[in-house]
């Protein structure tokens, strides 16, 4: 049949079923018929992601890359584009050589990439949990059963 759902739905099955290279082609079918789909795009990289070959990731990529335009509130999409990326060495952190170099005698909480520490607040506040009352076990009240047995 020349009903590109039907070749979507052939790769599905073969995917599942794990005959991964059969299923990409399936998809590749697919969305030749319909190139305006990009459930069926992240489908596809999907089985290219699986093949776990780098000219497959880049395919995948750029699959992605598409789908997600077309479709930005598909996390799965999202999901499998971090994979790609991650997988083409892409960890979306710039190279250490443009990364800031911490300065020299400064405090740990202001060098770069670390996060800012928490001080207490002014005016002799205290936070909640120095105020909070004193812990108290539980004890069953009258008519209450104790705790399960273990």
């Amino acid at each position: 049949p020349d009903d590109p759902y039907f070749r979507e739905l052939k790769g599905q099955m073969l995917y599942e079923n794990g005959r991964v290279a059969e299923a990409q082609k399936a998809y590749a079918e697919a969305i030749k018929r319909l190139p305006d789909a990009p459930l069926v795009r992240a489908a596809h990289a999907e089985t290219l992601l699986a093949l776990n070959k780098e000219d497959d990731t880049r395919w995948a990529l750029a699959e992605l890359q598409e789908s997600v335009r077309q479709q930005p509130e598909n996390s799965r999409a999202w999901r499998q584009l971090a994979i790609a990326h991650g997988r083409l060495g892409d960890s979306g952190r710039p190279p250490a050589s443009r990364r800031a170099a911490p300065r020299r005698n400064s405090p740990p909480d202001r060098r770069a990439g670390c996060a800012p520490r928490i001080s207490r607040p002014r005016h002799g506040a205290t936070p909640s949990a120095e105020r909070a009352p004193p812990f108290r076990p539980w004890t069953p009240h009258r008519g209450q059963a104790g705790p399960c047995p273990a």
